[in-house]
């Protein structure tokens, strides 16, 4: 099977409520990033996850784009070292990926400070060890990292799907817009039973599989 799951950027400090990268709808994605990730774990499918780190590069945006604010001091959002507490989950590591989501010793993590998981990272050449030719994606933000790693990744030849309930956007009102425009001119959207079905259908016409 030529297909693998790329989970975006599900950490500490973008999903939890009161982080300071808060992902409005992080929280509620869990159960279906869950379910695709015990689907691709059952047929021994690759799994990726991808963590945003925050980096001194952003520092020149900071009068352009008001997130940055929190990557500097004294915030440090998903600066590696600094450590948080949030509602009934005390002190973890501000970068690392949700305990509910943790990676696998099987599973790769790549690390990127744009972003796009494809920029400046070993990502493609990864996929391309492995023989993947598509992409099921899942996680935030869907109008920034997910929609920019995923068009990159069409751009790279992949064919991509977006899965809507398993992905959240940094402003809500921008999650159906995202997805309807990557829907009409890069790839497909579709929920997670009907990813699982539409992989479950493929996977029965692939002999070589």
């Amino acid at each position: 099977m030529s297909t693998a799951l790329l989970i975006i950027d599900m950490q500490n400090d973008f999903v939890w409520p009161g982080a300071p990268m808060e992902t409005p709808g992080a929280v509620d994605i869990i159960p279906a990033v869950s379910s695709v990730r015990a689907f691709f774990d059952a047929k021994e499918w690759p799994v990726i996850h991808t963590r945003y780190i925050g980096d001194p590069w952003v520092h020149r945006l900071r009068d352009q784009v008001p997130w940055v604010e929190t990557v500097l001091p004294p915030t440090r959002a998903c600066v590696p070292g600094q450590r948080r507490s949030f509602d009934g989950i005390g002190d973890v590591a501000v970068e690392a990926i949700i305990d509910e989501l943790a990676p696998k010793e099987d599973e790769l993590v790549i690390d990127k400070v744009f972003y796009s998981a494809f920029s400046e990272t070993s990502l493609h050449e990864e996929l391309q060890k492995r023989g993947i030719t598509s992409l099921a994606i899942v996680g935030i933000q869907t109008e920034c990292c997910v929609d920019d790693t995923a068009r990159y990744a069409v751009h790279l030849g992949y064919d991509v799907t977006l899965v809507s309930d398993g992905t959240a956007a940094g402003v809500p009102e921008n999650q159906d817009w995202a997805l309807r425009n990557f829907d009409a001119n890069y790839g497909t959207v579709v929920d997670s039973v009907g990813l699982m079905k539409s992989l479950n259908s493929a996977n029965m016409l692939d002999p070589n599989d």
